[in-house]
């Protein structure tokens, strides 16, 4: 596969950046940029943008959509640091670990709209065989309990069948319409875990590519715009470990598969993966018939109030224990058993500010 194009961070102080070439051209809106450089949530970021919180070359600058060129200057606002910025992403330090047994949740729900846990193994709604075991007709039962008539679910987005985490749906039409407005738009923030096969470099970067689809719904590389629909992904690596590397993700665009074909393309096909890559998709530890993709974080605006509102899932039980093998999983000194120190407990993963970590380019 050809590999899409994947940079490093640029050169930036405290409260800003310059942007240089290796941010991608289609990442070069404003609150694109503030997003992938400053780690700051797109959902944070317009809302920076909106109040006068950012400059440009000196300037403020209200527009989230502005036009960014090369050399140009961004800085936030005294009062919103970067420090303080970055503190409204979910700190990736105290994720909660999930029970075992993994099963749908109600998370959220009132008279527009509810809030899903999906775990893997089911689909989000029914292919053209129509299944009746799928998570819309789980929630329009459970949501239909002691009424006379079930209310009708409408989708909003999806995960693919060996995806775990939350997604919303909506219960009326102007909800619907109001919400596929907003992914439209890639306002709501979606962010994921994963875990990839080998090693990531750089730590910290973006994936910037076309993506067409092929015969069977997979996707491939497209060679010209007309065929192919722009797909950036950004990342951040949380923890490597042997052989494998647990990835935070979040998306600027939200194309079908984007994730997982730009991680095979790299090299870093996600683990599980049975499309995409899938020779090197593998793991001696990683035994779990589901892929490595979690939607940890989802933030969005009420589509009735438009306040902001976020809702969180915990790292499934089988992410936990993989990590915890793999840490655990070191040389004995010599000649001491096997067995005599008890096992470590998992630490919480220390988040690391992104502009401490200095990506390279790959181009």
């Amino acid at each position: 596969m050809k590999q899409p194009q994947r940079q490093g961070k640029p050169r930036q102080t405290r409260q800003g950046f310059t942007v240089d070439p290796r941010l991608p051209e289609a990442a070069r809106g404003l609150a694109s940029a503030v997003h992938a450089r400053l780690g700051i949530s797109a959902f944070h970021s317009r809302r920076l943008i909106r109040a006068g919180q950012v400059r440009v070359n000196g300037d403020v600058v209200r527009n989230p959509a502005a036009r960014l060129a090369l050399k140009d200057r961004v800085e936030l606002g005294e009062s919103h640091s970067e420090r303080n910025a970055v503190s409204a992403v979910p700190a990736k330090a105290r994720m909660v670990i999930a029970a075992k047994p993994a099963h749908p949740a109600l998370l959220f729900h009132d008279e527009q709209i509810a809030v899903v846990f999906k775990p893997a193994g089911l689909l989000t709604v029914p292919t053209p065989k129509r299944e009746r075991n799928t998570l819309v007709g789980w929630l329009a039962r459970e949501l239909g309990k002691g009424k006379r008539h079930r209310p009708e679910v409408r989708v909003v987005q999806r995960l693919d069948r060996e995806v775990s985490g939350v997604l919303v749906f909506a219960l009326t039409e102007p909800a619907w319409k109001n919400l596929r407005e907003q992914f439209e738009q890639h306002q709501p923030e979606r962010r994921y875990l994963a875990i990839v096969a080998g090693r990531v470099e750089p730590a910290q970067g973006t994936f910037s590519s076309l993506l067409a689809t092929g015969r069977h719904l997979q996707r491939r590389p497209a060679r010209s715009a007309q065929s192919g629909e722009r797909a950036i992904t950004h990342y951040q690596v949380l923890h490597q470990l042997g052989g494998a590397a647990l990835v935070e993700v979040w998306l600027e665009t939200g194309r079908r598969h984007q994730i997982r074909v730009h991680f095979a393309e790299a090299g870093n096909p996600i683990l599980g993966e049975n499309r995409y890559r899938r020779d090197l998709a593998t793991h001696a530890v990683w035994p779990a018939e589901r892929l490595a993709l979690h939607a940890a974080n989802l933030a969005f605006n009420h589509p009735a109030t438009s306040k902001p509102i976020q809702f969180q899932s915990p790292m499934p039980w089988e992410f936990a224990r993989f990590i915890k093998v793999l840490i655990d999983a070191k040389p004995s000194p010599p000649g001491k058993p096997v067995g005599t120190k008890p096992h470590r407990k998992i630490k919480p993963l220390r988040s690391t500010s992104p502009q401490r970590k200095q990506g390279r380019s790959l181009n």
